[in-house]
């Protein structure tokens, strides 16, 4: 299209339009639309990329099937979706400012930095009350569970990627942390461990569990345990064992995480000292599995389970 000496050039609302573009004979609807589908080509990659990566922290048949409705899903949710980050974007500069550089002087691996730079590009979190791994998956907007063998894989992945992205010696520098994935995951642990209230309360997080999504529990599991299964009954015994293994049982049948023994011991002690005035006794004699001699145990005099509870 000839473009005469002195044409003015358009002056609209839409300033994203050059004069090529105008000079090409595009309007402004056209150079728009070009944009918009830029842009959706490169978030599409965005998105494959970061399914290749979700996919070995999900079960092996829960990978749901790239779909336009499903990339369509990760568009619109911004807040949850997987941050894609680039190779030499990771990790990033403030987890260098805090746990140095990946590469310490002296050629040092910083096994520090690598763990806590696992949940850069996803919502990745270590509960500590069932000591179990989460990945929030966007596909189902929930924390699905995943195992520690999967996070040694997904470790040893973002590391072989960030040495692809460097020239040697520092590529091999980055190779050379992959057999320390499990010591990468061990510094995790406690470098993205949760709050003990992450999964309940009002603003507590949803569970992807066997196909079924977990709401947030509004009480902590062992205050709801006290609540709904135990019962005082004067001249009862109730043993510390039982009292454990009771409260396994209600955990599962409730889809709750279960605190450790050690852990459970000591709340529940103090629920049952605010709910009935009761604490644990050392000295409490129960029959014996053989039924000979009682044994000593720890436990609670005055309460029992309720025979609809039970011992799983």
């Amino acid at each position: 299209m000839p473009i005469e000496i002195g044409t003015p050039i358009p002056q609209g609302k839409d300033k994203s339009m050059s004069y090529l573009d105008w000079a090409n004979g595009l309007t402004a609807r056209e150079v728009q639309y070009r944009k918009d589908e830029e842009r959706k080509s490169i978030l599409r990659s965005e998105w494959c990329r970061a399914e290749r990566l979700l996919a070995i922290l999900r079960p092996i048949d829960a990978s749901p099937p790239q779909s336009d409705t499903l990339f369509a899903k990760w568009c619109e949710s911004p807040k949850t979706r997987p941050c894609v980050i680039s190779d030499d974007q990771w990790p990033s500069d403030e987890t260098e400012s805090t746990y140095g550089p990946l590469i310490l002087p002296g050629k040092v691996a910083n096994l520090e930095t690598v763990a806590a730079s696992l949940n850069r590009e996803f919502r990745l979190i270590h509960h500590g009350i069932d000591n179990t791994w989460y990945v929030h998956d966007y596909a189902v907007d929930a924390f699905r569970p995943t195992t520690v063998g999967k996070l040694e894989f997904f470790t040893k992945a973002l590391l072989t990627r960030k040495a692809n992205s460097l020239s040697r010696p520092g590529c091999d520098h980055i190779l050379a942390m992959r057999p320390f994935a499990s010591k990468i995951v061990d510094l995790a642990c406690e470098l993205l461990a949760a709050d003990t209230t992450f999964f309940s309360g009002d603003f507590g997080a949803k569970r992807y569990i066997d196909g079924k999504i977990v709401e947030p529990f509004a009480t902590l599991s062992h205050k709801l345990f006290a609540e709904q299964a135990i019962q005082p009954k004067p001249g009862a015994i109730l043993a510390a064992p039982d009292a454990y293994q009771g409260y396994w049982g209600f955990c599962q049948t409730n889809n709750m995480p279960a605190l450790r023994r050690r852990v459970f011991k000591e709340k529940f002690t103090n629920e049952t000292m605010s709910r009935w005035g009761i604490g644990m006794r050392n000295d409490l004699l129960v029959p014996s599995d053989q039924g000979e001699k009682s044994r000593a145990c720890q436990g609670w005099r005055g309460l029992s389970l309720r025979p609809e509870v039970g011992l799983n």
